[in-house]
């Protein structure tokens, strides 16, 4: 086993797994960066234009957190098949990702639901791997998203899984302001 030098930052972290917290414990990163004068990118894949507690917060940190939703919006496979319109999207929001990384404004990303995208068949794993092992020495990327994506584990320095143990969706409650948005 061979140990990569990243030098200060360059990490890889991963959030995932079927519990809540995911986006928030990467908006949490993302704000401890900022912390330590990083530009951070935060893309959302999955999460479409609506509002949400996170980005409201972190409008008010624009200077170095910059929020992009990008892609299909809320993509739930469990309600609507996955569509070659959803593909699209998400092709593109890849497309603009990178190339908003490599502008050079931006020290280090957020890649919210990239997991998802990944293992729900929108994205190509490879496509993540080559931009992985082509990303600035020095950038910190957080992936987040529910789905068994085995090589992006493999390469993160980090993953935490999330395990739901009791929610109040399971009961029929809707979402909550401040809570799950």
């Amino acid at each position: 086993m061979t140990m990569r030098d990243d030098g200060p930052g360059g990490r890889v972290l991963v959030f995932t797994g079927e519990g809540k917290g995911k986006t928030t414990a990467a908006v949490g990163q993302a704000v401890r960066l900022a912390g330590h004068g990083r530009r951070v990118l935060l893309v959302q894949f999955a999460k479409g234009s609506r509002a949400s507690g996170e980005r409201v917060a972190l409008e008010r940190l624009s200077e170095l957190i910059t929020v992009k939703p990008l892609g299909a919006g809320w993509l739930d496979l469990k309600t609507h098949p996955r569509r070659e319109e959803h593909v699209r999207q998400v092709a593109e929001a890849w497309t603009d990702t990178r190339r908003l990384l490599e502008s050079g404004d931006y020290d280090d990303v957020v890649l919210d639901e990239v997991v998802f995208v990944v293992g729900a068949g929108f994205l190509p794993v490879d496509a993540v791997l080559a931009f992985l092992d082509a990303k600035p020495r020095t950038m910190t990327v957080v992936m987040t998203g529910r789905g068994d994506v085995p090589a992006l584990v493999a390469r993160a320095d980090t993953v935490t899984d999330m395990k739901k143990i009791k929610h109040p969706f399971d009961d029929g409650r809707p979402a909550d302001a401040g809570v799950e948005y």
